[in-house]
């Protein structure tokens, strides 16, 4: 697993080898997990960052391996979104790609 992070008593972390991302609550000692593979999320997930906004909750996952790797997000109620994907239609050059550094500017603009 690469993709962990930790925001008030919830770690998060990745599975990549399962297509899992685990959800440990730290304080009530109780784990939950779901699969990844949703939509065009249909790699490994990887890298992963929890951003708390003032009006919003959310994961963003990275992809690793495949044609199409992107930025994948998950809201407050576990529906899946995808923001980005390399298009495999258009970049013919290349095999199995992935996204990674992940990052969120503080004012929650830019990626």
């Amino acid at each position: 697993s690469e993709g962990i992070d930790v925001r008030d008593g919830i770690l998060y972390l990745t599975s990549k080898e399962m297509k899992r991302l685990v959800i440990v609550d730290l304080v009530k000692k109780m784990y939950s997990y779901s699969s990844t593979k949703s939509g065009a999320f249909d790699n490994q997930p990887d890298q992963l960052d929890v951003v708390l906004g003032p009006n919003t909750e959310m994961l963003l996952l990275c992809e690793d391996g495949g044609p199409d790797a992107g930025l994948h997000g998950r809201d407050l109620y576990g529906n899946y979104f995808t923001l980005l994907y390399r298009d495999k239609e258009i970049d013919t050059n290349r095999g199995n790609e992935e996204t990674t550094g992940l990052g969120v500017s503080p004012d929650f603009k830019h990626l």
